[in-house]
């Protein structure tokens, strides 16, 4: 019998070959769609918890540096009106917004904590506490003395976001005349007057609108709203005397201006949603009590 001597492969041979190919590049797709999946994820959990984390500890400074946890933004001896409204950012609302702790449901639930006010952004090394300044005593000598200018930081929802926004409060209010503040006036230099009023004036109000004209009237919030985390599905305050928790807080009918006078302390529950599939969200539970007292 003769041998043929010409190669090449047999139809059976090219589809065994195919079919082992066609497994082969199964199988290494498979693995590669799963370690991109639990890469994704990966960076999903590493998000979400470095936005936990950051939430908390923004949360817990605030708290610690507050004077006052309060219901609302303006009552009898506070004036810190919102010109932007709910949630707005770039556009002045058309009438002076009044924030409350609590609205239509716990997506409206907001933190409302009451701080000295300072002459630079947290975390800056050199700032310092603004005083306001009044003929009664030297803002030289006794700046210490004066009464301490104060502001409120927010802590909002608005589309499954956390934001904290800063209002300052009005010093032209019933609460600085009464303590004999001068108009418009803080302890320090004229440089350091015009600096405290540009940030706030800045960071106030929009350039684009007609009411910017390059000088701030306290009683203005901060139109920038800082991003604290992204996809939050749940933010619950409560709220405490020492350990007892303040009756019927979250009870319309018992609501009041006055409503956590007493209150010195806050437990913060907050749960963030992951942005893709196959992750679990993440909850977290902070308990601070305030820091300061007036």
């Amino acid at each position: 019998m003769r041998h043929s001597n010409q190669s090449g492969f047999t139809i059976v041979e090219l589809i065994v070959t195919t079919a082992v190919m066609f497994i082969v590049v199964v199988i290494f797709g498979g693995i590669i769609s799963a370690s991109y999946r639990q890469a994704i994820a990966a960076d999903a959990l590493a998000s979400m918890t470095r936005d936990m984390h950051v939430t908390m500890d923004a949360i817990e400074m605030d708290v610690l540096a507050s004077v006052e946890i309060a219901s609302t933004s303006r009552r009898g001896d506070m004036n810190m009106i919102d010109r932007y409204g709910y949630g707005a950012v770039s556009t002045p609302a058309p009438t002076l917004q009044t924030w409350k702790y609590f609205g239509g449901g716990g997506n409206r639930r907001a933190l409302l904590l009451i701080q000295y006010a300072t002459n630079l952004r947290r975390g800056a090394g050199s700032r310092e506490v603004v005083y306001a300044a009044t003929k009664r005593f030297n803002c030289s000598t006794e700046r210490r003395l004066q009464p301490k200018y104060r502001q409120m930081v927010v802590y909002f929802m608005r589309d499954n976001t956390l934001y904290r926004r800063v209002i300052f409060d009005d010093i032209k209010s019933e609460r600085y005349k009464a303590l004999g503040v001068n108009a418009s006036a803080i302890c320090g230099t004229g440089d350091e007057n015009n600096e405290f009023w540009r940030k706030i004036a800045v960071q106030s109000i929009p350039p684009q609108s007609s009411e910017f004209t390059g000088s701030a009237t306290p009683g203005r919030s901060l139109y920038r709203d800082e991003t604290i985390a992204r996809n939050v599905s749940a933010f619950d305050v409560q709220y405490f005397k020492d350990d007892t928790p303040i009756a019927n807080q979250y009870d319309a009918a018992h609501s009041s201006d006055h409503m956590f006078e007493n209150a010195n302390k806050v437990k913060i529950d907050i749960t963030i949603s992951p942005p893709v599939g196959g992750v679990s969200k993440i909850s977290q539970s902070l308990t601070v009590r305030k820091g300061n007292e007036e």
